[in-house]
């Protein structure tokens, strides 16, 4: 398999497709991998609509705080389903076998929203933020580098999840020379968080 500029793309096998001990029966996870990164695509089969058939846990140890915000303001009813299946696929793409939830964050983007975060009710694109072994697994990356599609239906839900690697595989340059006398203006601007910043990253 190739991609549009002819380079090579990897696609695992069936036989290579499980995911691993922390993840549901059933699932199916397909992985794919070139030059400039990973990507993996989840399949969860839904048996029901009901959370507590398909999760593995009850939903407060599942989603974070914020996650569970999220799902109280959102019209889908099966939002939760989706969400599950994006963290699943955030898991596998960064090759952790046994998940620990909290590591990992599916919320909305709200950056440049007028709204105040967390009361807009518009349906923004999910984002991921990572925390502990889930962010380590990145390379330290907080989930910026993640990008995350999601899609549900009544029978099953689906999350596409692209890593690009790309930056981490750059080496690593130098810092540049602090000046004889700061700025403050530079200062200031560094020390001041911007309008439409990401959320602080998932509990580590």
């Amino acid at each position: 398999m190739s991609d549009a500029d002819g380079r090579a793309v990897e696609a695992d096998p069936p036989a290579a497709r499980t995911a691993g001990p922390g993840y549901p029966p059933g699932l199916a996870v397909s992985r794919f991998r070139d030059h400039r990164g990973s990507a993996v695509l989840v399949v969860l089969p839904l048996p029901s609509r009901c959370p507590d058939d398909v999760l593995p846990a009850a939903p407060e140890q599942v989603f974070s705080a914020r996650e569970r915000l999220d799902l109280a303001r959102g019209s889908a009813s099966l939002s939760w389903a989706g969400k599950y299946a994006a963290k699943l696929a955030v898991f596998a793409v960064l090759g952790v076998r046994e998940p620990v939830w909290s590591q990992v964050e599916i919320l909305p983007d709200e950056a440049g929203c007028p709204a105040p975060e967390g009361v807009c009710r518009r349906r923004h694109r999910p984002t991921v933020l990572l925390g502990g072994a889930a962010r380590a697994a990145a390379g330290g990356d907080e989930g910026a580098a993640i990008a995350v599609t999601i899609t549900h239906e009544d029978i099953a839900a689906a999350a596409l999840v692209v890593w690009d690697q790309r930056d981490a595989r750059r080496p690593a340059q130098a810092p540049a020379a602090s000046p004889a006398r700061a700025n403050p203006a530079s200062t200031a601007s560094e020390t001041t968080r911007p309008c439409g910043a990401r959320p602080v990253s998932a509990e580590r």
